[in-house]
């Protein structure tokens, strides 16, 4: 439950405390991503977390999608819109939107395979794609409009993974010489940033620079980054063998998934300097990853 407003009067050495009904409301947020069942089968989902009450759930699964890999849903936005992707009978990969009743399929005209991965609060989509030639690029899908998004003519692989309500965008990209790194895309200029380890990889959209995502260190272990646009920071789940942050939202809070010390993974949030385990409910579930999570909404 959220107050947004506290008015406070003073008459005759008395303090009198109003507070409108229409200020206090319930909220909710939005969390997706993947687990995985003891058939060793992928779903979709998003959760949807309420303050006030019971939380609720939709498990998503594209008609078109073969039971293995699933539906696999990497994005959502205030209004509960989901992106994601899914594997045909074929082979082949395509992007996809759900507005909570429908799919909508989100595929780069002659490409190989799309991924749609993250969209904003303005509807806007972002991800990658496969060209007929096999060079990956990533894209952006306002409306209608399609933009493809390389790094630069040097280039050989761009993956898009986030993007602000502002136009921000991070992702990643492959230089010439076989080298992963990080860039953001701040409206005017593409920036690339690499974390003092072994190698790296952006997850998460930046909302005022704040970029998540994971790195590997010199002994090969995977941890949680945050970056402020000029320092890093690790997020490690405690007691976590594996840590890995996804998103991040305007509100503060990182999420992502951890491995434990059974080799199980599970969701987790960081926020308020605390962790928080998320496991989606049900029977027979091996592995719960969040792969984003919106603001709260009022």
């Amino acid at each position: 439950m959220a107050v947004k407003h506290l008015l406070l009067f003073f008459f005759l050495g008395f303090v009198f405390l109003f507070v409108s009904v229409q200020d206090i409301e319930a909220c909710h947020r939005y969390y997706v991503g993947i687990y995985k069942t003891n058939t060793n089968n992928f779903h979709g989902y998003r959760y949807k977390d309420n303050n006030t009450g019971s939380d609720t759930y939709d498990i998503l699964a594209h008609p078109d999608a073969v039971s293995s890999w699933g539906t696999r849903a990497t994005g959502v936005n205030e209004d509960g819109v989901v992106v994601g992707a899914y594997e045909d009978s074929n082979g082949v990969f395509h992007g996809f939107k759900w507005d909570g009743s429908n799919y909508t399929n989100i595929d780069f005209s002659g490409a190989n395979y799309t991924k749609a991965v993250d969209i904003n609060n303005n509807g806007v989509i972002v991800g990658f794609y496969e060209d007929s030639s096999g060079d990956i690029h990533g894209f952006k899908k306002d409306g209608s409009t399609w933009t493809t998004i390389d790094y630069d003519e040097n280039a050989v692989m761009t993956l898009v993974a986030g993007i602000s309500d502002d136009g921000f965008i991070v992702g990643n990209y492959q230089d010439s010489s076989g080298d992963v790194h990080g860039f953001y895309e701040d409206g005017s200029s593409y920036n690339s940033f690499d974390y003092d380890a072994n190698s790296l990889e952006t997850k998460g959209r930046g909302n005022n620079y704040d970029i998540v995502g994971e790195y590997k260190d010199s002994n090969g272990s995977v941890h949680g980054y945050e970056y402020n646009g000029s320092s890093f920071s690790s997020i490690d789940y405690p007691n976590a063998i594996m840590t890995v942050a996804t998103h991040n939202n305007e509100d503060g809070a990182i999420c992502g998934f951890y491995r434990d010390s059974n080799n199980v993974e599970h969701g987790f949030i960081f926020e308020n300097s605390s962790y928080s385990n998320f496991d989606f409910p049900g029977t027979g579930i091996i592995l719960t990853r969040i792969r984003d999570i919106s603001n709260w909404i009022y």
